[in-house]
């Protein structure tokens, strides 16, 4: 439980992963999966997920060049959320994607999940990006409004987890700028941040 969360607000930080992250992101995917998606996914499926299994594939993922993944910390820098996104993997008209975005349970609701979201955007869109895709379960109820707000419905699919297939929905957003309208000056100073980092990385 956090004491503060008024305090935590103020305090987390979004700065661009690296291949040491990759078991914490790992972590917090198979926690999140076990968390939100219990009674919907097979609980054998839940159940076989491992940490160890799961930080080989985010060790791959991280070297993507056409991924881009962001993590969360909070003011103790431990990794506590994660979102990754990069070209929309799919046919429809539609530039960018969010392939995945995850928070652990204490640190959700709090504004964390838009800050790493409108983080990415911005990338996105420095890399030419304007309209932006996210695949989500029909059936998942949690945080639905997240990934609905102001958004639109373009398509529907069905995917194999396991030895069960689920529905999944495509929600677009016509253009990444209409998330910055009501921004607030924490998220835009954490974006310049995240900036001043990828500079260092790159000299």
């Amino acid at each position: 439980m956090l004491k503060n969360e008024k305090d935590f607000k103020m305090n987390f930080n979004v700065r661009e992963a690296n291949i040491l992250d990759a078991e914490k992101i790992a972590s917090i995917y198979v926690t999140s999966w076990r968390e939100s998606f219990s009674g919907l996914v097979e609980q054998e499926y839940l159940d076989n997920m491992t940490i160890n299994s799961r930080t080989e594939v985010w060790k791959g993922i991280l070297k993507k060049e056409f991924c881009t993944t962001l993590v969360a910390e909070d003011q103790n820098s431990n990794v506590i959320g994660f979102i990754s996104g990069g070209k929309f993997r799919s046919k429809k008209s539609c530039d960018s994607e969010i392939y995945a975005i995850y928070l652990l349970k204490e640190y959700q609701h709090l504004g964390i999940g838009k800050k790493l979201r409108n983080a990415l955007c911005r990338l996105l869109i420095r890399k030419g990006f304007k309209s932006l895709c996210v695949w989500i379960f029909k059936e998942n109820i949690n945080n639905r409004s997240f990934f609905t707000k102001g958004s639109m419905k373009i398509d529907e699919s069905e995917v194999k987890i396991g030895n069960q297939k689920l529905e999944e929905e495509c929600f677009y957003w016509k253009d990444m700028n209409d998330f910055f309208k009501k921004e607030t000056s924490e998220t835009k100073l954490a974006f310049l941040n995240l900036e001043k980092l990828q500079s260092l990385f790159q000299h």
